[in-house]
């Protein structure tokens, strides 16, 4: 962009003022972009949606229908640029407080936050107080008695089904109010009646269900359960495709050598590595959050406003995201959990706030610490999250940016740092 840096300054809050000026060139096809941006909606009397010329919009919406967009546009890219040249580190969203336009161009003036000052606390003095985890033989009896049911076979029961019974269903909740049960919804689900896998009241509803019967199960939620959902009334719609006996193999030598081609020794041994690794995964998990949540809690540091909005902004774009690749909006959210806007933003406030200080304290440790990495180092980082989540290294490069590797690294090394200090 041809632009000129004017004049900067710091005002009384110690924000950056910088004025600067944008080429009327620079500002005319910024126009013509608000213009194209608007054009699929405008429409005048006389000519149809989408086919109203610029030229029409300006005469009878006024010429500068299109500046504010187009004013916005060319700060925000100037801004950064001039941010990028000059180095100044900022944060948030940019205040405008003057814009005009002339011969010469656009003409404006914003105050930005710089990035906040931290104190850190004696983070290499945290403790981690949570014990190494280990396998009981129990838990290894009990999953590979569950291997064994997923072995077993399936004998068809010809009668209403009753405890021990189990049975394949669907399963489809709403609410009293109309709206889905969350989490209410099920394909194929195997039911052991008398598991208390479900509600009390959704169980006894299902027993002496037949292979091929629908029922309706009013149940009410206990005042105890989850808040979305407690006290409240629904009704699952309840489909049994099968009632069948679950004829499954004992688990000895046979049994290991038939599914896992081992003798049973080897495959106890195999569960067991396994069932600590997922017990080692979920260990660093609660380390990771116990350091940074301490070490962050030591920090001093206080977080502009401009910053916090800009990221609840994003959290909350992010989020919009998610709900709408489940068919679902913010709204219908909102409505399913009782929650007002107000708790909501709240909630979005807490958690910015949060994964902030969490990226400042990572930040002013790599500083303190003088933290780099290679390009070594951020290879290394995407073959741990492959295999943590189970992607291929290629798809966890072209899924995640060199800032986002290079915050995973980061975090890694901070919490390594502090346990091994």
């Amino acid at each position: 962009m041809n632009k000129q840096l004017l004049e900067t300054a710091r005002d009384e809050k110690g924000r950056y003022l910088i004025t600067a000026l944008v080429s009327p060139e620079d500002f005319s096809v910024a126009l013509e972009a608000a213009y194209q941006l608007c054009k699929p909606q405008l429409e005048l009397e006389g000519t149809p949606k989408g086919q109203v010329t610029r030229e029409q919009a300006e005469e009878a919406l006024g010429q500068e229908f299109f500046y504010p967009q187009a004013a916005q546009q060319c700060c925000a890219q100037a801004l950064e640029e001039i941010c990028a040249e000059e180095g100044y580190d900022v944060v948030g969203y940019p205040d405008i407080t003057a814009c005009s336009t002339g011969p010469e161009g656009l003409r404006f003036t914003a105050a930005y936050d710089p990035y906040p000052q931290v104190k850190l606390g004696d983070y290499r003095k945290i403790k981690v107080h949570i014990p190494m985890p280990e396998v009981e033989e129990s838990e290894l009896d009990l999953l590979l008695e569950e291997y064994a049911r997923r072995a077993g076979k399936e004998s068809p029961l010809y009668r209403p089904a009753r405890k021990g019974d189990s049975v394949r269903l669907d399963l489809e909740g709403t609410m009293d109010s109309g709206e889905p049960i969350p989490g209410g919804h099920a394909e194929d689900y195997v039911l052991v009646l008398g598991s208390k896998t479900f509600l009390p009241q959704l169980e006894e509803g299902i027993e002496g269900i037949r292979t091929g019967e629908k029922r309706d199960v009013h149940v009410t939620f206990p005042k105890d359960y989850a808040a979305e959902l407690a006290g409240r009334s629904g009704t699952f719609h309840v489909t049994a495709k099968l009632v069948f006996q679950l004829d499954a193999p004992q688990v000895n030598e046979a049994f290991a050598q038939e599914y896992f081609d081992c003798d049973l020794k080897t495959l106890r041994a195999g569960v067991r590595e396994s069932v600590l690794q997922d017990k080692l995964d979920r260990r660093r998990v609660q380390v990771e959050d116990q350091v940074l949540t301490q070490a962050a809690g030591q920090m001093d540091c206080m977080l502009p406003e401009s910053m916090i909005q800009k990221e609840i902004d994003q959290l909350t774009l992010e989020f919009c995201k998610r709900l709408d690749s489940q068919g679902s909006s913010l709204e219908k959210y909102l409505e399913q959990m009782q929650m007002s806007e107000a708790d909501f933003d709240q909630t979005a406030r807490s958690s910015a706030v949060h994964r902030l200080r969490r990226d400042v304290l990572l930040r002013a440790i790599a500083k303190a610490e003088n933290i780099t990495f290679t390009q070594e180092d951020l290879d290394k980082t995407a073959e741990f999250l492959a295999g943590q989540y189970g992607a291929t290294l290629e798809a966890v490069k072209e899924g995640l940016t060199r800032e986002m590797l290079e915050r995973e690294a980061l975090r890694q090394a901070v919490v390594d740092l502090i346990v091994g200090a």
